[in-house]
């Protein structure tokens, strides 16, 4: 994630507070698990939940960006941020419903709704689709791009404005 600085929102603690640029790494397993949550990591960024300004838990600084509430493994070689960890699916499941963010499957690769979900169809195998799932357009925002890394390939997905920062691309 490549993230601008600026000056703070009026929801943010320190309104018109200026706060520096940054930019920050993570890993996804690359399986059906983490394409999964990928999917859902790009609605979190499109809407502002993936970072925030605010007092950093690693530095002290304040007035700085920082993570959300959705947990990010910035390591592929163990430890508290870093992989293994059998939970951390689970737990991001958790952090994401948490959040409102829809599941995967009601969700295309690039993070958008889909028209109809997924888990809301039939499960009456009669109903045979007549064409695929359209993508709902976002409002129109300014569009940059911004890297989620995963731990055996590399997906750039699209992002937009967050409430937090602008991104810059990757």
């Amino acid at each position: 994630y490549n993230l601008l600085g600026g000056a703070q929102k009026s929801y943010h603690a320190n309104p018109g507070a200026r706060f520096s640029g940054t930019s920050r790494v993570a890993y996804i397993p690359d399986n059906e698990d983490g394409r999964n949550l990928l999917k859902r990591l790009k609605y979190a960024w499109r809407r502002g939940l993936s970072f925030t300004i605010g007092t950093s838990l690693t530095t002290g600084a304040s007035n700085v960006i920082t993570w959300s509430s959705i947990h990010h493994k910035t390591s592929m070689s163990g430890g508290v941020h870093g992989f293994p960890d059998p939970s951390y699916f689970a737990n991001s499941k958790e952090e994401l419903d948490g959040l409102s963010v829809p599941a995967a499957v009601d969700l295309s690769p690039d993070g958008t709704l889909l028209t109809k979900k997924r888990s809301e169809e039939s499960d009456d195998s009669s109903q045979i689709p007549t064409s695929s799932p359209v993508a709902v357009p976002s409002p129109p925002v300014a569009t940059t791009a911004a890297a989620a890394t995963t731990a055996a390939a590399t997906t750039t997905p699209a992002a937009t404005t967050t409430p937090a920062a602008t991104t810059t691309p990757a």
